[in-house]
């Protein structure tokens, strides 16, 4: 489906995606409310040495970017944070590349509960740069594009 996409398939906007977007304003005022922060809305941001490679977090500030999630159930907030509550591996890969791509050490991780139109609790989680971490993304992301997209051009 990656492949596809790449190559000029329509993306169709899910349910999740349409929850995602009308929330994503409440959520980001009720992080400044805790954490008495500005926050800029992000745009996209390409690699200089991989132009291939694009990262658009939700927002930044000098030092961070900020990742949000909204998830629609209670089970699906475990594709976000782990039972160790750890940032689950995609995410974390998704807020590396952002940091790197975006020029900061730090990421703001932010996940909704399933019932935050209600309730109003949001999760977050930091997370730092790791640039051998980065390099690995990277080497695998370049390796994708080579094996299933280039040769399809």
């Amino acid at each position: 489906m990656m492949v596809e996409k790449i190559l000029g398939a329509k993306v169709f906007q899910t349910k999740a995606m349409e929850r995602g977007l009308k929330l994503e304003n409440l959520v980001i005022e009720e992080l400044k409310k805790q954490t008495k922060k500005t926050y800029k809305k992000a745009g996209l941001f390409l690699s200089e040495e991989f132009p291939i490679i694009g990262a658009s977090p939700d927002y930044i500030t000098d030092d961070s970017v900020i990742e949000i999630k909204c998830p629609s159930s209670e089970k699906t907030f475990r594709n976000y944070i782990g039972n160790d509550g750890k940032i689950k591996k995609k995410h974390l890969y998704q807020i590396q590349l952002q940091m790197h791509l975006a020029k900061k050490n730090t990421a703001v991780f932010v996940v909704a509960s399933h019932d935050f139109e209600r309730t109003k609790k949001i999760t977050v989680k930091d997370a730092t740069y790791d640039k051998n971490l980065v390099e690995k993304i990277i080497d695998d992301v370049m390796q994708v594009w080579s094996d299933a997209v280039f040769t399809k051009l």
